[in-house]
């Protein structure tokens, strides 16, 4: 092929060189259909290069893992072939060039820009359908991608008849284009709402539908309103079913399966300009009025949103009951989604357990990082950081002593004031890595013991039946009973505290020990404190362990207010523990709100939550396999100031809260008016009663959320905190243990993954 026959100077759009190009790409050899096992989730990442403004979108600052599919949007379809522009065809030759361990699949979206009118002409019959098809087939060979998404979305179908001729399209692609190829289906909620999607031939030929969150509300609409409403339980909604929450109820309740569908999500803003200059924040459904302006009168990137906050005439504003914010900046509106409500609907695709997402308008989540300064892509990395999928993430290699990921089981011995006893014969050993007994007291006169002699009695009984089953992993809970000077005290004597654990360890047959220490320990006794765990440590192992291979463990329980690990202890030497556990917690909004157990995420910067004290922790050294997530099996109950107020934080009186076990909330649940609620900011669980009573708990879901994420953030596991408060006995017609089985079923799963 001549050089010189080809464009050398790019005078024709298409780039330097467009044919060589093209022959370059037909003939390297393809790896499109060599796919190696994934564990990222399922992540579409739709790039419009075309409104990347003067700045042409790259992807060598860009993060692959962010993504498990990349989308350049959109070829437009011409007399029946499919073409990208000037600047789609620059972003797909970046990213052929993008040099990275895995690179994101790609696909190519179809037809995004183009109106109804459009797509009637190109595929108004068989003969037209087919050369689109093939056209779309030459397209996927040209840039060796991995699948096309078909976009009939800028406008929705009107008749029954655009529906059907996207049905033959569809059929149409499938029977021409390779069967590993990836058929992806963008979808617009009103085409649904109005039945112009086959259902049958999705079902059979779609690999993924996408549900569009963000086109419930338009800027050309003579009313303010969202365009990504969340939640349906609102009165500002005309039409329900005219939000994220119901438009996928409506899919499945056509049939179908929440792994196919894809939960949309758009890092783009609309504006719309009030008819009248309105005073403070605007009602929704004010009058609006088309503005001209020099930009695209329609969107708005989140870097001008940023910029549209600091200016001190705006107002801005979060709708708990849609989920999402608006601001208010003179006679304008802007409706958007921020990292709170993205969060919000990346835990709700979560819990619901929905294919994916997707994040549209990548290129106007603030990419080069101006606002906010050095944070780029907010609303793509709010996505990462809150979608846990179904998926079993990379484990750490597996060892016959350190399994890759640990459910570990805290059993309470049961003393003289237990009504209702855990005995041990009943403890799923099965279902649990490890048996932490709770718990021993040490005091200042170095004696350990149980509390009483029942508790005594049991722990014997649990020994023996541990010997029994060889069940390897029974670990000592050790209670520090003591002033902080005494403890001092005691580790500057360490040789006989050290004696006096070896021998309990010794006398019961435990594995290893954990430490309940955190209020004895300070920065004054922080050398003291390490110097004694390295010495017990060594002193742990070097005495015969009857048997045991495994090397005896030394673990301690630190509370999630301790963010700051430094000043109270040594890094390296909690490095070298088996287990640094994060103990349960629960976190008020304000004094006088309810309670949360052991949010994931915070609302507030100030806030407790878990992924905001492992971030601390890591921040200080700390390494994430030696983390263990504890969870709680009991709930907590308060009591309103007025029976109608029913969210997470409402104004609650200043009284002592009442603990509760599964079976006890088990039985709330059968009460009349008994209503179970989720925080999808927090990813925490609570239920409500006609008579002002507010339960705050673990459920499957939101355990089933934790463990994942344990898993995708590389801790050691999840910690049960305790068997007893769990339903051993079937109480609730669930089977024994429903919330440790749950547990247990996702670790087994994906061990052996």
């Amino acid at each position: 092929m001549s050089v010189e026959g080809d464009d050398t100077t790019g005078r024709c759009g298409e780039g330097l060189l467009p044919l060589h190009r093209v022959a370059r790409r037909l003939l390297q050899c393809s790896g499109r259909h060599i796919h190696t096992k994934t564990h990222l989730c399922t992540r579409f990442c739709v790039i419009r290069p075309k409104m990347s403004g003067r700045k042409v979108f790259k992807f060598d600052k860009f993060l692959a893992s962010a993504c498990s599919h990349i989308v350049i949007s959109s070829a437009n379809i011409q007399m029946g072939s499919a073409r990208f522009d000037h600047k789609s065809n620059k972003a797909l030759n970046d990213y052929r060039e993008w040099n990275v361990d895995e690179k994101p699949k790609l696909i190519l979206a179809i037809g995004a820009e183009q109106t109804s009118a459009s797509w009637k002409l190109e595929i108004a019959n068989n003969i037209s359908r087919s050369i689109v098809a093939n056209s779309i087939k030459e397209l996927v060979k040209e840039y060796n991608a991995d699948g096309v998404q078909i976009s009939w979305t800028h406008e929705w179908m009107e008749s029954s008849r655009d529906g059907e001729m996207l049905t033959a399209l569809i059929t149409h692609l499938r029977s021409t284009l390779h069967k590993s190829t990836l058929i992806i289906l963008a979808t617009h909620p009103q085409s649904l709402l109005a039945e112009r999607y086959n259902i049958s031939v999705i079902n059979s030929n779609i690999d993924y539908v996408i549900i569009d969150g963000h086109r419930f509300h338009t800027a050309v609409n003579p009313f303010t309103g969202h365009h990504s409403p969340m939640f349906a339980a609102s009165e500002l909604l005309d039409d329900p079913r005219m939000t994220l929450e119901k438009i996928a109820d409506e899919w499945i309740i056509r049939g179908v399966e929440y792994s196919k569908l894809i939960i949309g999500i758009s890092a783009e803003g609309i504006r719309q300009t009030f008819t009248k200059k309105r005073a403070g924040l605007a009602p929704f459904r004010a009058a609006t009025m088309l503005t001209n302006r020099a930009s695209d009168p329609s969107f708005i990137s989140q870097t001008e949103i940023c910029e549209l906050k600091k200016t001190p005439s705006t107002k801005d504003n979060f709708l708990d009951d849609l989920g999402v914010p608006y601001l208010v900046n003179d006679n304008e509106f802007v409706a958007y989604d921020d990292k709170r409500s993205a969060r919000i609907k990346a835990t709700w695709t979560s819990l619901n357990n929905y294919g994916g997402m997707a994040v549209y308008g990548i290129e106007m989540d603030n990419p080069r990082g101006e606002c906010p300064y050095d944070e780029p892509y907010p609303i793509l990395h709010s996505i990462v950081d809150a979608y846990i999928c179904k998926q079993c993430p990379r484990l750490r290699q597996i060892s016959p002593c350190n399994p890759p990921i640990k459910v570990v089981c805290s059993y309470r011995l049961p003393d003289e004031n237990d009504n209702d006893p855990l005995r041990p014969l009943s403890i799923p050993f099965d279902k649990c890595t490890e048996i932490v007994v709770e718990e021993v007291i040490l005091d200042g006169n170095y004696d350990l013991n149980y509390r009483d002699r029942r508790a005594t009695a049991y722990m014997k009984t649990l020994m023996r039946l541990v010997l029994r089953l060889n069940f390897k992993g029974l670990i000592s809970s050790i209670l520090c009973q003591m002033s902080r000077r005494k403890f001092t005290q005691m580790l500057e004597q360490r040789t006989e505290l050290i004696n006096q654990l070896i021998k309990h360890v010794n006398t019961y047959g435990f594995t290893g020990i954990e430490l309940k220490c955190n209020h004895v320990l300070s920065a004054d006794n922080k050398r003291l404190f390490t110097n004694m765990i390295s010495e017990l440590n060594a002193q742990l192992n070097t005495v015969d362990r009857g048997g045991y291979q495994c090397p005896r463990t030394i673990s301690v329980r630190i509370p999630a207010w301790q963010r700051n690990l430094h000043n109270t202890y040594n890094i390296s030497m909690l490095n070298s523990l088996h287990h640094v556990v994060l103990e349960p917690f629960e976190q008020r909004n304000s004094i006088n709100s309810t309670q949360l157990i052991s949010p994931v995420f915070s609302i507030a910067d100030d806030h407790l939550s878990i992924s905001s004290t492992i971030k601390s922790w890591l921040a200080d050294g700390l390494q994430r396999d030696i983390i263990l997530l504890d969870v709680a099996m009991y709930g907590v109950s308060q009591r309103f100031i007025s029976a109608s107020r029913n969210r997470s934080g409402d104004v609650a009186p200043m009284q002592p809260t009442q603990i509760l076990l599964q079976k006890q909330i088990c039985h709330r649940s059968g009460e009349p008016g008994y209503q179970l609620k989720t925080d999808y900011s927090t990813v925490s669980s609570y239920s409500t009663t006609p008579k002002g009573e507010w339960i705050a708990f673990e459920t499957q879901r939101t355990l089933t959320y934790k463990m994942r994420y344990a898993m995708r953030e590389g801790l050691a596991g999840i910690g049960v905190m305790n068997l007893n408060e769990d339903d051993f006995a079937n109480a609730c017609n669930h089977g024994k243990f429903p919330l440790i089985s749950t547990l247990s079923f996702i670790q087994k799963s994906c061990a052996a993954d």
